[in-house]
């Protein structure tokens, strides 16, 4: 497993195969390109799995940490970005709980 995983490899054993990882990179950048801008396949990835880690643990669809990762507030059309995130990451990303 390399040092820095990439959405390629490294990860993709804990949340799935390379492709779905892959997938889940594409679609984020499709469907967010404001807030892919900048980062690496392996920070949409990680913010990713954080974003799963966080909705497992609270037992809620959106956490005031997810606004804080995408610099995202609690204005009605932040929420609606958030909910759309949380819904990429469960049906992308997130295992099977």
């Amino acid at each position: 497993m390399p040092a820095s995983p990439t959405a390629d490899s490294g990860d993709a054993a804990d949340t799935g195969d390379a492709a779905d990882t892959s997938t889940y990179v594409s679609q984020f950048r499709r469907q967010f390109p404001d807030l892919a801008e900048g980062k690496t396949d392996a920070q949409i990835l990680s913010d990713g799995e954080a974003d799963c880690s966080d909705m497992a643990a609270s037992w809620k669809m959106v956490t005031p940490s997810m606004g804080q990762r995408y610099s995202l507030g609690s204005s009605t059309a932040d929420q609606a970005v958030l909910y759309n995130i949380a819904l990429l990451d469960m049906f992308a990303l997130c295992p099977a709980r």
